[in-house]
């Protein structure tokens, strides 16, 4: 015997929603038909929102390469400033010498009567400002020296910038994601409720089931006899 009934898969019927985050985003098309067989992962309609999401991905590639160059920039200043405190060391060591063979030459003098105490107070003054000036300069030379380039404040405040944007761009390449409703498992399209143009229904955009195994449901003739009619059904 034939009968009418309604036949739906013998899985779970699964609602393809629009992606989470996808905000205001309308359909721009719908790349699947009903009864359309569909791999896990298969694009099943593009949304309109492909435009700002690139755009963010673009803001964060400019936005990472200011970031990557101040990264650089800085790591030039340290090694600059590292040189000229080596620089200001040696000048200081060089100039404390100078001081030092003053000194003793106004000692020498002053010890023959040449020289005025006065005299040799203020080269006395002088030698003690440059040894003075040599311990200013080993004081900083030691501040750059006492931590690696790559462990200055300045670099590694630089570096943590950089990789927060290229955090932020990863993240932006992943929202990309979100212009795309995809298939979530494989199976069969049953019915689509998006239409373009219009947001993703709150119900979900599809339905998808597999059809390998379907079973009957909602029979609409069952096998009765009613007012001298016979009513078939499924067995």
């Amino acid at each position: 015997m034939v009968g009418l009934a309604r036949v739906m898969p013998c899985g779970d019927v699964s609602i393809v929603a629009a992606p989470c985050g996808a905000g205001d985003a309308r359909v721009a098309e719908v790349l699947v038909a009903v009864g359309e067989s569909v791999a896990k992962g298969a694009p099943l309609a593009r949304l309109d929102n492909r435009t700002a999401l690139e755009s963010a991905v673009l803001a964060a590639e400019a936005n990472l390469a200011v970031k990557e160059a101040a990264l650089m920039q800085t790591r030039a200043a340290v090694q600059a400033s590292r040189d000229e405190a080596q620089a200001a060391l040696d000048q200081a060591k060089s100039a404390a010498a100078e001081a030092a063979s003053n000194l003793a030459r106004s000692e020498d003098l002053f010890r023959q009567n040449v020289t005025t105490q006065a005299t040799l107070d203020q080269v006395r003054a002088a030698s003690a400002a440059a040894d003075l000036a040599v311990t200013r300069a080993e004081a900083t030379l030691t501040r750059f020296f006492a931590l690696a380039r790559e462990d200055q404040p300045d670099v590694l405040v630089a570096a943590r910038n950089r990789d927060a944007a290229s955090a932020e761009l990863a993240r932006a390449t992943l929202d990309l994601e979100r212009s795309f409703v995809v298939a979530p498992i494989a199976g069969t399209i049953l019915d689509i409720h998006a239409t373009p143009d219009q947001r993703p229904p709150a119900g979900g955009m599809m339905d998808r089931g597999g059809v390998m195994h379907m079973r009957k449901k909602d029979p609409l003739f069952p096998a009765t006899f009613h007012q001298g009619c016979l009513y078939l059904t499924f067995v």
